[in-house]
């Protein structure tokens, strides 16, 4: 039977790419990594089963199986190209994988380095409870109700996974439910990195819940 909750994961696709102090034999300028990380707190070994990299057809092999983290792949050569990652899930229920595009490109000046991070999320629509359980422990988090924002003492928006939903009242706010991304304002006094760790998300919903309570019992009737 499927979970009736929708979860989502953040990943993370990318490259570096590095030149070489001299080309290798066969003419290779520079060496290059592509992977895909989870973002923080997402253990992507979790529910991925492999991750599958197709590479430019002039390399050996160009569809490399990675099953193990990390997820990554490296090569060297002299020249950018588009390459396909597939991510095959622990599941038997569709979707089973997710394929992204990936520009490995290089630095218009071929004497400097590249590097790129591209974030992506992985959306499962009412995921089989198996499966779920393996989501949620990577890092999945429920589609819906993830964080409250507050602008002068003002509860205005809850934001979830899947945008922005305004509201004046938040009726329940549970711990495991917070997680904070993108603020750009210290929230009571704490910066936006440390609420993503896991010791400031108590205090910081018992000042959310406090302040909440305050305002309404001080707001006009």
């Amino acid at each position: 039977m499927a979970g009736k909750q929708n979860v989502q994961v953040r990943i993370l696709l990318g490259h570096t790419v590095k030149k070489r102090a001299f080309p290798s034999s066969e003419g290779y300028t520079h060496d290059w990594t592509v992977f895909v990380r989870g973002d923080v707190d997402v253990n992507l070994s979790c529910f991925v089963e492999k991750v599958i990299f197709t590479i430019h057809p002039s390399f050996p092999r160009p569809k490399r199986v990675v099953k193990e983290p990390p997820y990554e792949l490296s090569e060297s050569g002299y020249a950018g190209f588009l390459l396909k990652i597939e991510l095959v899930f622990k599941t038997s229920l569709e979707p089973r994988s997710a394929k992204f595009d990936l520009d490995l490109f290089f630095n218009s000046d071929p004497s400097m380095d590249a590097n790129s991070i591209r974030p992506e999320k992985l959306t499962f629509q009412k995921p089989g409870e198996d499966f779920k359980r393996k989501l949620l422990p990577g890092g999945g988090l429920p589609a819906e109700g993830l964080v409250v924002v507050v602008v002068d003492l003002e509860i205005i928006a809850v934001v979830t996974t899947r945008g922005v939903s305004s509201t004046s009242r938040v009726t329940r706010m549970k711990s495991r439910q917070l997680r904070i991304h993108h603020v750009t304002t210290p929230l009571f006094g704490v910066k936006p990195y440390e609420v993503k760790q896991s010791q400031f998300l108590t205090a910081f919903l018992h000042s959310v819940s406090s302040m909440h309570s305050h305002l309404h019992q001080t707001r006009p009737k």
